[in-house]
């Protein structure tokens, strides 16, 4: 397909006769408006050579020799009609008009290294001006505008490095408060093992569930999956609905703990303060009290004052400073969803997508209303 097939089965409704009458003036006017919008210079590069695109994509589009080979190949391995119209539409069409060259270039999107993502030299290819932003920058570079292009895979994608959580809020509160929890839970459970015993596949889910059991669970999950910077929709979900509307069930209020009576111990054995403490031959134990009291209530003070304690809407909030923060860096998103290129500006990418969960230490984003795939699809190994 050429430019002109493209230009009239995209517009020969707006011209009476249904194409543009070149002894028409208006027809002429109408036809150079709409190709300018289309980013479409009929004049320009007119008689290219495969040879003259490569050396164009060497140099304007910063691709290296590799890539230049990968697309070579599959333009040698084509027909010459689909040849002609590679150098016909070659980095001719307008960002705003990917779908117009999609049948043009589809085979050269699967095209991949390290920095250039799948669909990038699709775009290469096909938009006029585009550059290749490499490893250290934005996907697409258009003139002063960046671009990321994504792949939507069951409707998520990942934002990539801009997106990740390290030094973020969330990241901070979240630590923060599995640390508390970490110190308070050991505290407080009777049985040190008990936490050790809960299966972390376990799919909670009864009303009935002891609020020890699901700190505990939550700390192992802390534990094991952190570390690779993995959090599951379901843990947040378990963290939102589960465990910060009951964390006060969970602590014991200071009142409570100015009740207990404080003890030492010794080996497994607790003894409180007024007791005597003798050891085998009969002379009182030098025992330092410490202030365990004191640093439990402490402890308990912090947890209740955790940003999400007081209000459980600022974990999604601290959540949503990553993504609000990612989309300053771009103008918009390029999202390839297998069967078409949709250009997303930043504005447009606050209403469709929101973030649901993280691995290897970035957030994914779903689009909104969408139920979200089981985490095993989305692990990260």
């Amino acid at each position: 397909m050429d430019i002109l097939d493209i230009f009239l089965n995209k517009y020969s409704y707006k011209f009476p006769k249904g194409y543009p009458d070149m002894n028409n003036e208006q027809d002429v006017l109408l036809m150079e408006s709409l190709l300018n919008e289309l980013g479409i210079n009929e004049e320009e590069d007119k008689n290219l050579t495969f040879e003259q695109c490569k050396e164009i994509l060497r140099t304007k589009a910063k691709l290296n020799n590799n890539i230049i080979e990968k697309i070579e190949k599959i333009y040698n391995d084509h027909p010459p009609k689909d040849q002609k119209a590679f150098l016909e539409n070659f980095r001719k069409h307008s960002i705003n008009d990917l779908d117009s060259i999609l049948d043009i270039y589809k085979n050269y999107i699967d095209i991949t290294e390290k920095g250039l993502g799948r669909g990038e030299v699709f775009i290469l290819l096909g938009v006029k001006d585009s550059v290749s932003g490499g490893n250290t920058k934005k996907d697409i570079k258009i003139g002063e505008e960046t671009y990321d292009v994504k792949e939507l895979s069951k409707n998520t994608f990942r934002p990539a490095s801009s997106g990740y959580i390290t030094n973020s809020t969330f990241q901070k509160h979240y630590v923060y408060l599995m640390s508390l929890l970490s110190v308070i839970n050991k505290d407080n459970n009777k049985d040190n093992n008990k936490a050790e015993q809960i299966d972390e596949k376990e799919k909670k889910k009864t009303e009935k569930e002891n609020i020890q059991d699901l700190v505990s669970r939550l700390i192992i999950y802390y534990d094991n999956k952190y570390k690779s910077g993995n959090i599951s929709t379901g843990i947040l979900d378990d963290i939102r609905k589960d465990l910060l509307p009951k964390i006060k069930l969970y602590t014991k209020t200071e009142k409570d703990i100015k009740k207990e009576k404080p003890y030492i111990k010794i080996g497994d054995k607790k003894y409180e303060i007024d007791e005597v403490v003798l050891n085998t031959d009969g002379k009182p134990e030098s025992v330092k009290l410490g202030l365990a009291v004191e640093e439990q209530k402490a402890l308990i003070s912090k947890l209740l004052k955790h940003p999400w304690v007081e209000n459980p809407e600022e974990l999604d909030k601290n959540l949503n400073e990553i993504w609000l923060g990612y989309l300053k860096t771009v103008n918009g998103l390029i999202i390839y969803d297998g069967n078409k290129f949709n250009k997303y500006s930043s504005e447009e990418l606050k209403e469709k997508f929101i973030p649901y969960r993280i691995a290897q230490n970035q957030i994914i984003l779903i689009k909104k209303g969408e139920s979200p795939p089981p985490d095993e699809e989305t692990e990260v190994q």
